[in-house]
C-alpha cells in the first residue's frame, strides 16, 4: 500500500461532518469488543506556522485544537487525527483506517466510503467557490457617488505596511499582554486611533464580517474603498467587533465563540483604552515566560470578570486586542488572568 494512497483517505475522513461520516461507517464498523483502543480520543493544541510571502522566514501563526485516536482492529493498527476537539470525530477515522488497511476489504471500503465521500468534499468546494465568486466586487464598483471625495489613503506602502502590521498582531497574541508598537500606520481615520486603523487595514477583507458603532462617512468610505467592508447588523453576529474609546461594550459571552469543531470561528475583539498599567490584574498561560502584571486605563465595568467567564469556554471564546495609540497588546482566550 501507498503512503499517499492511505494519506488520501485519511484527509477525505477527515474533511467530512462527523454526522455523515457516522451515517456512513456506522453499519460496517465492529462491535466494540473488538475494537481494541491503544489511545482513547484526547484534545491538545498544536501551533500552526507561516512564512511571510509564502517563501520567507517562518513565524507563529496561532494555535489549533486537534483531536487523535488510535486502535487495533484484527491486528490491523489505525490512526484518526481531527481539527477541533470532537473526539468521537478522531474515533471513527481510527476505525475506518484499521478497516482499510486490511487487504481483503480495503478495495470495497475505498468504493463504498472514500468515493463518495471525495466526491461530496469537491462538491462542497465547488459550492464555496460559487458562493465567493458571487460576492465578487469588482473594484471600480467599490466607491459609489461622492465616497471618492471622502476616502481617506490608507497605508503609503499598502502590501508591505499590511504585513508588517500583521505580523506585529500575531506577536502581540504570541505574547499576551506585552504590548507592541505597530510597525506601520495610515493616515488618520476620524473617529478611531492610529493602532485601530492599521488593524483594520491589515485583517479585514471581503470574506469576514465587521460590527462598528456610528463613524464618520470617510472613515466609513475609507475602510469599505481599501478593504471591502462588509458590516454585521450586530455584534452578536459579527467575526470583528471594533470599539472606540468610550463606546459602551456589548457581553463578551453574546459574541461568536466558535464550534468544538471550529472553534476558530469566533469573534476578535478590537477594543481601544485610555492606556495600559500594571495595576490590575496577574497573568499567565501560554506565550508568558513567566506571570505578567498588566491592567487597562477605562476598562468596562466588570472586565476582568467577563474575562475570566471568557477563559472558562477555551478552546472556545473570543480574541481580544487591546489598543492604545499606536499600540498593541494581545489578549488571546487561552489567558488567565487574577484580579489584585
Amino acid at each position: 500500500m501507498e503512503t499517499s494512497t492511505r494519506q488520501d483517505w485519511l484527509s477525505v475522513l477527515a474533511h467530512t461532518p462527523p454526522p455523515r461520516l457516522r451515517r456512513l461507517l456506522g453499519p460496517q464498523l465492529p462491535p466494540a469488543p473488538q475494537v481494541e483502543w491503544l489511545r482513547r480520543a484526547e484534545t491538545g493544541l498544536v501551533m500552526l506556522q507561516g512564512r511571510a510571502g509564502g517563501g520567507g522566514a517562518r513565524f507563529n501563526l496561532g494555535e489549533a485544537s486537534v483531536s487523535r485516536a488510535s486502535c487495533r482492529i484484527n491486528g490491523c493498527l489505525g490512526h484518526g487525527w481531527a481539527l477541533g476537539s470532537n473526539g468521537e470525530h478522531a474515533e471513527l477515522i481510527a476505525q475506518a483506517d484499521a478497516l482499510l488497511q486490511d487487504p481483503a476489504r480495503r478495495d470495497g471500503l475505498l468504493a463504498q466510503w472514500i468515493t463518495p465521500l471525495r466526491a461530496e468534499r469537491a462538491a462542497r468546494r465547488e459550492q464555496a467557490a460559487r458562493e465567493a465568486a458571487a460576492s465578487k466586487v469588482e473594484f471600480f464598483t467599490l466607491v459609489r457617488g461622492n465616497e471618492m471625495n471622502e476616502m481617506r489613503a490608507a497605508f503609503s506602502d499598502p502590501v508591505h505596511d499590511s504585513q508588517r502590521c500583521f505580523r506585529a498582531a500575531l506577536a502581540a497574541l504570541a505574547e499576551p499582554l506585552l504590548p507592541q508598537t505597530l510597525p506601520a500606520l495610515p493616515a488618520e481615520l476620524p473617529g478611531l486611533m492610529p493602532a485601530t486603523a492599521a488593524l483594520l487595514y491589515a485583517l479585514l477583507d471581503q470574506d469576514v464580517s465587521v460590527w462598528l458603532p456610528p463613524l464618520p462617512a470617510d472613515t466609513l468610505a475609507s475602510l469599505r474603498f481599501h478593504t471591502g467592508l462588509r458590516l454585521a447588523a450586530a455584534p452578536e453576529q459579527a467575526d470583528f467587533v471594533v470599539l472606540p474609546l468610550g463606546a459602551p461594550p456589548p457581553p463578551l459571552a453574546a459574541l461568536k465563540a466558535g464550534e468544538p469543531e471550529y472553534p476558530d470561528r469566533s469573534a476578535t475583539v478590537l477594543l481601544e483604552t485610555a492606556g495600559f498599567n500594571a495595576e490590575q490584574v496577574e497573568a499567565d498561560g501560554p506565550g508568558f515566560a513567566a506571570p505578567r502584571r498588566f491592567g487597562v486605563d477605562g476598562a468596562p465595568d466588570g472586565f476582568w470578570r467577563q474575562w475570566r467567564d471568557n477563559h472558562a469556554r477555551f478552546p472556545l471564546g473570543v480574541d481580544i486586542f487591546l489598543i492604545c495609540g499606536e499600540r498593541v497588546a494581545g489578549l488571546p482566550r487561552s489567558t488567565r488572568v487574577k484580579e489584585g
